[in-house]
């Protein structure tokens, strides 16, 4: 949620099930943010991934989050097939290079083909993502910045990040290109 100073906590952030040390995202998921966003997603406009790489180096540089490597929320492998590619990792690995960390584009991995989040209520989102992933053993002892592109209520990205702690990592950061304005 948009917050008045990094020193508020969002409400939604400080529930017990909350696996996120912290979660932010570069825009708000409206406009032309939103736009792009779906032209690299589902019309193939894969020029897009490089300028959202630049745009997200530059502002995860300016968080000096200490974290060990880049890994990128995976798509069910059906819907990678369907669309040909992870529109996620086409920018993740850039990302990477820039903030000169380690990429690993396999540590977590989705073991339950859930149906798309788009349209669900919250508690629905929740319900949806539980124990759709597991992690590689190689997550222990890192600290992990884990990407997404839009994040709306934070359940696909806690529980990737659940997957990740389970496995041993220290810490897991989340990152977004957007974030929806949540009604209340």
């Amino acid at each position: 949620m948009p917050l008045p100073s990094e020193d508020v906590t969002c409400p939604h952030c400080r529930h017990p099930r909350w696996r996120l040390l912290r979660a932010e995202a570069l825009a708000v998921y409206e406009g032309p943010w939103r736009q792009a966003i779906q032209q690299l997603k589902y019309r193939r406009d894969r020029g897009l991934a490089l300028l959202f790489a630049e745009a997200a180096a530059r502002y995860l540089q300016r968080l000096h989050w200490p974290v060990s490597c880049v890994v990128p929320v995976p798509l069910s492998e059906a819907r990678q097939r369907a669309r040909g590619y992870n529109q996620v990792a086409l920018w993740a690995e850039r990302v990477a290079r820039a903030l000169e960390l380690p990429y690993f584009p396999h540590l977590v991995r989705r073991v339950r083909d859930t149906p798309s989040q788009v349209g669900l209520e919250r508690t629905a989102r929740w319900t949806n993502m539980r124990d759709a992933f597991e992690a590689e053993a190689q997550a222990y002892g890192c600290r992990v910045l884990l990407v997404d592109d839009v994040l709306t209520t934070g359940a696909t990205m806690n529980e990737a990040a659940a997957a990740l702690l389970r496995r041993g990592a220290v810490s897991v950061y989340g990152f977004a290109l957007a974030r929806t304005l949540l009604q209340e």
